[in-house]
């Protein structure tokens, strides 16, 4: 079973991705975060998943800053991190990728769309690549 953590504030995009995840061959957990700061919150307190799927513009803390906070962590920085955003702004892809970012992934505009998307995920960072724990 794969772990994923989904930072999302926007729970039509969250919806979208747990029903696309639910509808793939691997069995997968979902855990939510809001924000930035609800998702260290969530790692700091010991959940450890296998994938972390971010939003970029969020509230509170956005995933630029949570990134940059969980790849300087010796704990945290092992787990890959996609960032999941509407923005094509050359600035924020190369600022995530500076940040270490594992993947800069455009959202889908439609269900078809995440659920390709997640089939692509699960078969690539849940059977190809391999996760250090």
């Amino acid at each position: 079973m794969a772990h994923i953590l989904v930072v999302e504030d926007d729970l039509i995009d969250l919806m979208f991705l747990e029903e696309a995840f639910q509808g793939g061959d691997i069995s997968v957990e979902i855990e939510s975060a809001g924000n930035g700061r609800e998702a260290l919150d969530k790692l700091h307190s010991g959940y450890r998943p296998d994938i972390i799927i971010s939003d970029l513009k969020m509230p509170t803390m956005d995933g630029k800053a949570m990134l940059k906070e969980i790849k300087a962590n010796d704990h945290l920085k092992v787990i890959p991190t996609i960032i999941l955003s509407t923005s094509q702004d050359d600035h924020d892809i190369r600022d995530c990728y500076m940040s270490h970012a594992n993947a800069y992934l455009s959202k889908p505009s439609t269900l078809d769309g995440y659920s390709r998307l997640a089939t692509r995920i699960q078969e690539f960072w849940c059977e190809e690549a391999k996760i250090a724990s």
